[in-house]
């Protein structure tokens, strides 16, 4: 069959990129022809360009508020994860946004919709596409590993309405989430089932074919794979660190681009998906406020503590360690560090 696979964007978002390599990576053994959504934010016109670069440059010399990178920093920051997807994702064109005539032109056997956050609204870049609102009568409709990130419903009114409608189309429904399952089964009137994260279909061996030789550190080490950063999680840091004589690595850009340009954009540079694996295969221990963080010092058989990130979905978490077992492995913070 042919089959489209619609997740998020394909950024600099390691998870994101491997749970789409994963799932198409498991279709393809199968024997499909598999491309995934190459979807992107919508392109500013030439007003939006000049004012975007007006309020950073506000930003800067204020010393005020988060830097934006442009188009062109951009391209350097995340140029490792775009050869990745250039060299391991079959993808469409590019499509910016929620593009009607775009998506008038797909013409597929099967859609797929997963794995990631793709069922919640305040990430989903044209949320009912992600319920295959464009989609004809005829093509197979799927939902694999979708995500709502959260435990609570958060559609209006008219999404939820529009969304109820939609699924109805679907030809099989599943979630990530045993929460998951719950908000399907109240808000949208229909059943799911809880399958594993695209990147759990995939075994250890399959991750090893990517590991960088020259990532190969021989001191003991604790991987710090750490996404929004506190002084809180810097003091679960410095206790794991101590208390097994490690020092601390990262998974990291050496600044994050959320912050004030102060360096050169190449300091905001992520590291390869090859690097970023090596730095989870070779740890002696993992510290991740990561939900693929977590699956990835799942996989690897790794020592870990995870913090729970609730503004990127909290219930990802609980329903991944609740699989093995490992619910004593999450904390909410350094007071729950025993």
């Amino acid at each position: 069959m042919k089959i489209l696979v619609l997740t998020q964007y394909l950024h600099t978002n390691y998870g994101g990129l491997l749970q789409a390599y994963a799932l198409q990576k498991v279709l393809k053994e199968l024997g499909h022809d598999v491309k995934t959504e190459d979807r992107r934010p919508v392109k500013k016109n030439n007003f939006e360009k000049v004012k975007f670069s007006v309020k950073n440059r506000l930003k800067i010399l204020l010393g005020k508020g988060e830097f934006t990178p442009s188009e062109k920093d951009y391209r350097v920051i995340s140029q490792y994860m775009s050869e990745f997807v250039r060299k391991h994702i079959e993808t469409t064109l590019p499509i910016y946004g929620p593009d009607a005539d775009m998506l008038k032109s797909y013409d597929y056997d099967a859609y797929i919709v997963g794995s990631d956050q793709v069922w919640r609204p305040k990430f989903a870049n044209g949320l009912y596409n992600y319920f295959l609102d464009f989609a004809k009568n005829s093509s197979k409709k799927i939902s694999y590993a979708a995500s709502f990130g959260v435990d609570e419903w958060e559609f209006t009114e008219d999404e939820t309405k529009r969304c109820r409608d939609l699924i109805r189309r679907f030809d099989k429904i599943s979630v990530r989430e045993e929460s998951g399952v719950g908000l399907c089964h109240d808000n949208l009137n229909i059943e799911a089932s809880r399958v594993l994260d695209p990147t759990l279909l995939l075994s250890k061996e399959d991750y090893k074919s990517f590991l960088d030789q020259d990532q190969v550190i021989k001191d003991p080490y604790l991987l710090c794979y750490v996404l929004d950063k506190t002084e809180d999680k810097h003091i679960v840091e410095k206790r794991i660190a101590e208390k097994f004589s490690l020092f601390t690595d990262t998974a990291m850009p050496k600044h994050h681009s959320k912050y004030i340009r102060k360096y050169n954009v190449k300091d905001y540079v992520f590291p390869s998906v090859e690097t970023w694996l090596s730095k989870f295969y070779n740890a002696n221990f993992i510290l991740t406020d990561s939900f693929h963080g977590t699956v990835c010092s799942i996989l690897f058989n790794k020592p870990f503590i995870a913090i729970v990130n609730k503004n990127r979905g909290g219930s990802r978490f609980f329903s991944l360690v609740k699989i093995f077992g490992l619910e004593k492995r999450l904390i909410y913070n350094s007071r729950d560090l025993t």
